[in-house]
């Protein structure tokens, strides 16, 4: 293996990774933090102005936009034609990511900010390129087991994404948002395992501007 096979597979090993690190950040610090519902609290309130372990999870979301954006390339082959396409808007979701941990969530019932207001665009372009990246696949994909899959993902995170922001202030608001990123992080995670996980020559991982290799039907 050269020392360019060695570096996409830790990108891509950093994309596994990524989706560990988000559900670790959630939990430990959901737990540490005082009165923090799970269930009907956003993620991002994690890292609000004003809560206890506020830094840590910030310092969280920008690392899982860091591992994302690094593994945007050696996922491009899954994009068929548009490999180069799939891989920028996988970027921009972990750019997103990247935005709403340095510029956090305004708390609900303070005033709106303009770090609060660049969030929530960010949260915007970002699940709206990630949607994109799923239709990418699901339309030009090499193997169609791979096409299936986004077929089946993508509905999920476009109702999620669309019920999210009619639940506002109930007790399932939470839930819906995991659900959305729950989606999205489950199925770029099996993206990279695929590559990880699939028998190829020596030397070589993946065409990252092409068809992975071994994934063709």
């Amino acid at each position: 293996m050269t020392s360019r096979d060695r570096l996409t597979t830790a990108r891509l090993v950093g994309v596994v990774a990524s989706s560990g690190l988000l559900v670790l950040l959630v939990v430990v610090v959901g737990l540490w933090t005082p009165h923090y519902d799970q269930l009907a609290y956003t993620v991002s309130r994690l890292g609000s102005p004003g809560e206890p372990h506020a830094v840590i999870a910030r310092v969280g979301f920008v690392l899982y936009g860091l591992l994302v954006i690094a593994g945007a390339g050696p996922l491009a082959g899954y994009g068929g034609r548009l490999a180069p396409w799939f891989a920028r808007l996988v970027a921009v979701y972990g750019a997103a990511g990247l935005v709403v941990g340095l510029a956090p969530k305004d708390l609900p019932g303070t005033p709106t900010t303009t770090t609060g207001s660049i969030h929530v665009a960010a949260t915007v372009v970002g699940g709206a390129a990630i949607l994109a990246a799923m239709v990418v696949v699901a339309w030009r994909a090499p193997c169609h087991r791979d096409r299936r899959t986004a077929r089946m993902v993508a509905p999920v995170t476009a109702v999620s994404a669309v019920v999210f922001p009619l639940t506002w202030g109930t007790a399932i608001y939470g839930l819906v948002e995991r659900v959305l990123i729950g989606s999205v992080t489950i199925w770029l995670t099996v993206l990279a395992v695929q590559l990880l996980a699939t028998p190829r020559p020596t030397g070589v991982i993946t065409a990252e501007h092409g068809r992975p290799i071994g994934l063709e039907e």
